[in-house]
């Protein structure tokens, strides 16, 4: 925590997992509420947030390594940010849906399936290579942390004051995320070939894993865990 720029992206992250996680909890919250119980709709809702971790990961991952990650972190908290706007409004005006959330949820999950791997990109870059497994030890404390921190922060709001000042809340939670994105002051890039198409990047990527045994394990282990759970 003695690097100014890790303790200010450290600090973003904890209040966008705090979002996250308590947008989980508001959102399933509203679903169950619409749809009179319906479980069903509260997965598919949740499914849709999750989905794009699989489907656009491959392609955000490209966006960390081909433009400055503080750039894309912003973008997307700037997006999320937006989108729990969105939602609050559209609760408060009485006309949310439960496709309305459907398609935010793809919307926040997509953000978010691009701003993780930028942010965890960039923490070589912020502290010395003899810290970078604390500092990344740290990072994961922080994500499992906020699991906690966003549903405790917003169950109040939710029993008080209704699903709007929940996502309100989530909002703010952005409004801490989007600020430390921009305060950091490290720019950081991958190593790509400007010179190859995305396909070909990505291509030479799945090549890389498949060469490097570790790595296929490694990749391995995170398919079966994720297929499990």
């Amino acid at each position: 925590m003695a690097y100014s720029d890790f303790r200010t992206l450290w600090i973003g992250s904890l209040a966008a997992g705090a979002a996250s996680w308590a947008l989980i909890v508001a959102r399933g919250g509203l679903v169950y509420n619409l749809t009179d119980g319906s479980s069903l709709w509260v997965g598919l809702v949740t499914f849709a947030a999750m989905i794009p971790r699989v489907l656009v990961t491959p392609i955000t991952g490209y966006l960390a390594d081909r433009f400055d990650r503080r750039r894309v972190m912003a973008v997307m908290f700037a997006l999320n940010l937006a989108h729990n706007l969105v939602l609050a409004a559209v609760v408060m005006m009485g006309v949310v849906t439960v496709w309305h959330l459907v398609l935010l949820s793809f919307v926040n999950g997509s953000a978010r399936a691009a701003q993780m791997p930028a942010s965890q990109a960039l923490i070589p870059n912020l502290v010395p290579p003899s810290l970078l497994l604390n500092a990344i030890a740290l990072n994961q404390a922080t994500q499992n942390g906020s699991r906690l921190l966003g549903p405790l922060a917003i169950l109040p709001l939710l029993k008080f004051f209704g699903f709007e000042a929940a996502f309100l809340l989530c909002s703010g939670f952005y409004v801490i995320s989007l600020t430390q994105a921009l305060r950091v002051k490290t720019s950081s890039t991958g190593e790509i070939d400007h010179n190859q198409s995305f396909i070909n990047n990505m291509l030479e990527g799945l090549r890389y894993v498949y060469r490097t045994p570790i790595l296929r394990a490694i990749v391995l282990i995170a398919l079966f865990h994720c297929g499990l759970t």
